[in-house]
């Protein structure tokens, strides 16, 4: 029982903070609409039967049971039939009656008020995360930190140091941009043009795409990002032992070379041989360097000359909601990640990248275990992940279809522009139709979103802390780039 009461409090955070998104959204429909005089009939969050309900100066206030959404029935605002699908007539309970027209403009800021809310609110949060004293923030830059020696990567002539500028064209910003372009504009038949600057000069290289890493995602296998290559260990009666290497050190260079992660200092030492080497690490803030001989060490099961360090790569592991610490980046960066989505859906401009774009959508159960995951790692990584989310639903309740708040605003436009109002059956037969592909796409999400088809054990194991393994299995690790590399290298390391 006690994993359940531990994470009792967590289903709690996550349900209060997903009802914040949806709060926000139709509260600010809700203060547009009583403002401008407009009437409400029912506010709305959470769908169906009621888990609690009180009407108060002519406004139903109702929490539903199903914690997945929200409305603000407002019949002045919704075109005909757009109040049923809703269930403000359901709910609302007010008699057939009469009320005067809303002008085009009052319904157009009514319409865009709720999409006002979720972009203040993450505002709010940027700059509550921009001031929290502790908060992780920053994501790897697109330097090149590791690749593998046996990866495709390696002939097609990319190295660490290098800084990836573009992908197929496609400009990027930080590490996840690059494993996002890789995915969406990367060809797995033609690999990936990368545009990379090495010292002055730009050059384009074609790397292979490898399509087996992760199902149906694209990747560039064996490369990595810029990291801290740590001495995870120092064999006893090595060379670095006796010189004093500690673990916790960070190698900076080797002969003056730059080091951006473990498997390139494995490699540089491994072509070196048995030649001196002048390396210069960090210990405690203080730059410090040596100069070591490396000799074979039999005990360690290498014949080769070693000196004895163990390395390890030290990533600063960050979500893509926590990439910016600055508030205008951090809402650029959400409002960017949706935009390029729907680009990719709607406007294509590399084979392929609609269907992979369509692939990488994902619905509601996604989107509450990110949540649950992120309240295990802390309340600003979870507000974080409340702001792409309130960015994402702002962007996508504009998009201008019947049911959304972007219809709203095409019907009210349509009624400036033509001098009249759209015809009440187009109007309901638009509403009609978009309700069932939304409610459809929505079904569709959800069966086939992998937090759903994945096996029961695994959800228990998330929810309640432990499950029975089934006969034979072994631990899965992540493990970062390079990682494989590192853990081949003989016990005595380099």
């Amino acid at each position: 029982m006690t994993p359940i009461l531990d994470n009792a409090w967590a289903v709690l955070v996550v349900v209060l903070l997903f009802g914040l998104v949806i709060f926000v959204h139709e509260a600010g429909h809700f203060v547009a609409a009583r403002w401008l005089g407009l009437t409400v009939d029912t506010f709305s969050l959470g769908f169906g039967p009621a888990l609690w309900k009180r009407r108060i100066g002519g406004v139903l206030y109702k929490i539903g049971i199903i914690p997945l959404g929200g409305y603000c029935a407002i019949p002045q605002l919704d075109p005909a039939g757009m109040e049923t699908v809703q269930g403000g007539s359901e709910e609302g309970g007010a008699p057939a009656r009469q009320l005067p027209p809303a002008s085009p403009w009052r319904r157009i800021v009514v319409a865009c008020a709720g999409p006002a809310g979720n972009v203040l609110l993450a505002v709010i949060i940027a700059w509550i995360i921009y001031l929290a004293p502790h908060a992780v923030t920053g994501g790897a830059s697109t330097l090149v930190g590791t690749v593998e020696t046996n990866a495709p990567a390696w002939p097609a002539g990319l190295r660490p140091g290098q800084v990836i500028e573009r992908v197929n064209g496609e400009r990027v910003a930080t590490w996840y941009d690059f494993l996002v372009e890789c995915h969406l504009a990367g060809d797995p038949a033609r690999g990936v043009v990368l545009t990379v600057r090495d010292g002055p000069q730009l050059r384009d290289l074609r790397v292979p795409l490898a399509t087996n890493l992760i199902p149906d995602v694209n990747v560039v296998a064996g490369v990595g990002p810029k990291s801290t290559c740590r001495v995870d260990g120092v064999v006893s009666n090595s060379v670095a032992a006796a010189a004093g290497v500690r673990p916790d050190d960070t190698i900076r260079s080797v002969n003056g070379v730059p080091i951006f992660g473990a498997t390139q200092f494995l490699d540089y030492m491994r072509r070196n041989g048995s030649s001196p080497v002048h390396i210069e690490f960090v210990r405690g803030g203080e730059v410090q360097s040596l100069t070591l001989a490396p000799r074979p060490q039999p005990e360690t099961g290498s014949e080769r000359p070693i000196i004895g360090v163990i390395p390890g790569d030290e990533y600063l592991d960050v979500p893509v909601w926590m990439q910016y610490s600055k508030p205008w980046r951090q809402i650029k960066a959400d409002a960017s990640a949706v935009f390029r989505l729907l680009r990719a859906l709607f406007f294509p401009q590399h084979k392929g990248e609609a269907g992979r774009a369509a692939g990488s959508v994902r619905g509601v159960p996604t989107i509450v275990v990110a949540l649950w995951n992120a309240v295990q790692t802390g309340i600003l990584n979870s507000l974080g992940l409340v702001r792409l989310i309130g960015i994402n639903l702002a962007i996508l309740n504009l998009l201008p279809i019947p049911v959304l708040d972007g219809g709203h605003v095409l019907f009210a436009l349509w009624e400036l522009i033509a001098r009249r109002k759209p015809n009440a059956r187009v109007v309901a037969v638009l509403v009609n139709v978009f309700a069932v592909l939304i409610i459809g796409l929505m079904l569709l999400l959800v069966v086939r979103d992998p937090h759903i088809r994945r096996p029961a054990a695994s959800a228990w194991t998330r929810l309640f802390g432990s499950a029975p393994a089934p006969a034979g299995a072994t631990p899965a690790t992540n493990a970062a780039p390079g990682a494989a590399a590192t853990e081949a290298a003989p016990a005595g390391g380099p």
